[in-house]
C-alpha cells in the first residue's frame, strides 16, 4: 500500500514537472519567434 502511494506521488511529481517544462519552454519560444517577427518587420 505505502508502495503504491509512493509510486502515484513520484509518477504525479514527474507530470507536474514535465507540464511545468513544456509550458516554459513553450513561453520561451514564443518570445523567441517575436522577437524574430520583430526584427524582420525592422528591416522591412
Amino acid at each position: 500500500m505505502i508502495f503504491l502511494i509512493f509510486a502515484y506521488t513520484v509518477s504525479f511529481s514527474l507530470l507536474l514537472g514535465l507540464s511545468c517544462f513544456v509550458i516554459f519552454s513553450y513561453s520561451k519560444s514564443k518570445k523567441i519567434l517575436e522577437n524574430i517577427d520583430r526584427k524582420n518587420e525592422k528591416k522591412t
